[in-house]
Order: structure tokens, then C-alpha cells, then sequence
């Protein structure tokens, strides 16, 4: 190479080295793309949204959770109020004592033992049963002195939310017959048979019980196809299930009030008194 080239060469520039480490780490980054910076405020917005709408949430959720606890507490209140831990007791003497006086004075009136016996007489042709008996107050005492009356829930059923349905009265012992006729009546009521009202209801449910108690086979469908056949209409089919049950029931229980409590001082079963 000739001198004046070699001299020019080592004139011209080189890339140049970093002198130290900071210098190093500099030139290693890439290099930052151009645009706009974002402005602090915005992002200050952004960041204040964000708290404001988890603010929210959480609030929506904690209100959520005490509605379904105040729910969940109320449940349990009403549960304990309706339904005790241990329901069933037997009446007491002076409890049967009232039930049986309101029958009697039922019992007194033409309509109410009339309509009694003939739907009695009437169910035992249905049944065949020639051990029934019509006489009502001595079918009651032989409940009392058999299984006894009783203060229970006597379910027959579930809301389409899976709550329970209880009925009035029960008399799942059989009938006077057999020895083991068993009364049940729903607590609910019999706690409250110091109420006028409520003590003439009882005493109904109680009648409604101990009629199918006085005889065998004497049950909703047997009453109510012999009422039909008292009253001179189509008798109905026997019930398939539940709800059929309770309609037979209350058919003739209807027929019950209607002859048994029209006459009644003070309860009318919403009809006018004579």
C-alpha cells in the first residue's frame, strides 16, 4: 500500500467505543418509537374510572350478599315461629274437654246431626261397613281413649319452591273399629284455640277427622261420593292423587260447615246467620 493511501485510511473516522459501562447500556437499547407521549392526566382519568366502577361492584355484591343473609335469617325466624323443633304433643284434657263441648253443641242442632248421619250411612254402603257408628260424640271418645288427639304437622304436600304444605287435621290411626283411631291437628291451629273463631275451627277439623275415624274405609273419596249421592248429583271418581284428595275433602267438609256452623252465635262461616 503506498504511504500517502495508508494515511489517508488511517484519517478517515471509525465507529468509536464506549468509553465505559453506562455508555455500554446506552448504546445496547433500542431505540424508543416516535409518537405521543401519553399525557399524565389522562392516565390519572383512566386510573380513577377504573376505582369508581370496582367501587361499584363491590358494593353491588356486599348489598347482594346481605339481601340473601337477611333472607337466609328471615327463613329461619318464620321456620322457628311456624314450625318448632318438636311440634307433636297430645292435647291436654282440658284442650279435648273444649273440642268436645263445641261438637256437642253442634251435634244438638237437627241440620248438623241429620246431615252426620246420613253421610255416614251413606259412606258405610260405599264400604260395606256394618261396624261403623253414627253416634259422633262417642266415635270422639274413643279416639281419645285409643290413639288419642294430638298436635302435629301432617304434611300432604310441597310448593313448587319445595316448602312444605300441611293440612288442618289427619286421622292416620284407623277407625274406632280397630282400636287404634288416632286424631291429628295442626299445632298452628290448636295453639290458638283461645280465639273464639279459632276454637270452632278446631272443633270442626276435629269433627272432619273423627267422621273418618267412624268407619272403615271412610275416606275423602268414599264422603265425598256419598254426598254426591245424597244431593242427587254426578258423583265424582275416585282421587289419583294429592290434589284430587283435597278437593274430595273439601267438597263435603264444605257440606260440613254448611249444616254444623250456619247456626253457630258469632261464626257464620261467611254466610249470614238465621
Amino acid at each position: 500500500m503506498k504511504a500517502s493511501a495508508a494515511k489517508e485510511k488511517a484519517s478517515q473516522p471509525g465507529p468509536s467505543r464506549p468509553r465505559d459501562c453506562a455508555s455500554r447500556m446506552r448504546a445496547s437499547r433500542p431505540a424508543r418509537a416516535t409518537g405521543p407521549t401519553p399525557s399524565y392526566p389522562k392516565t390519572r382519568v383512566r386510573g380513577s374510572r377504573l376505582f369508581e366502577a370496582a367501587f361499584i361492584l363491590a358494593i353491588v355484591e356486599l348489598t347482594r350478599r346481605l339481601h340473601q343473609a337477611c333472607e337466609q335469617a328471615y327463613d329461619q325466624q318464620a321456620a322457628d315461629w311456624l314450625l318448632p323443633q318438636n311440634p307433636e304433643r297430645p292435647l291436654t284434657q282440658a284442650e279435648i274437654g273444649s273440642i268436645r263441648g263445641e261438637i256437642g253443641a253442634m251435634v244438638k242442632q237437627d241440620k248438623c246431626q241429620n246431615f252426620i248421619n246420613g253421610l255416614l250411612s251413606a259412606a258405610a254402603k260405599e264400604t260395606g261397613d256394618t261396624s261403623y257408628s253414627a253416634n259422633i260424640l262417642d266415635n270422639f271418645d274413643k279416639v281419645a281413649q285409643q290413639g288419642g288427639f294430638h298436635a302435629k304437622y301432617y304434611q300432604v304436600g310441597t310448593t313448587p319452591n319445595g316448602a312444605p304444605i300441611f293440612a288442618a287435621g289427619g286421622s292416620p290411626g284407623g277407625p274406632v273399629s280397630g282400636g287404634t283411631a288416632r286424631v291429628e291437628l295442626n299445632p298452628n291451629n290448636v295453639a290458638g284455640m283461645n280465639r273464639f273463631n279459632n276454637m270452632i275451627y278446631v272443633a270442626l277439623t276435629a269433627l272432619h277427622e273423627v267422621m273418618h275415624a267412624s268407619g272403615k274405609g271412610f275416606n275423602d273419596s268414599v264422603l265425598a261420593i256419598a254426598l254426591a249421592k245424597m244431593s242427587g248429583t254426578d258423583p265424582p271418581k275416585p282421587a289419583q292423587n294429592m290434589d284430587e284428595i283435597l278437593a274430595r275433602s273439601g267438597a263435603w267438609d264444605k257440606a260440613l260447615s254448611d249444616a254444623c256452623l250456619i247456626w253457630r252465635s258469632g261464626f257464620d262461616g261467611g254466610k249470614k246467620k238465621p
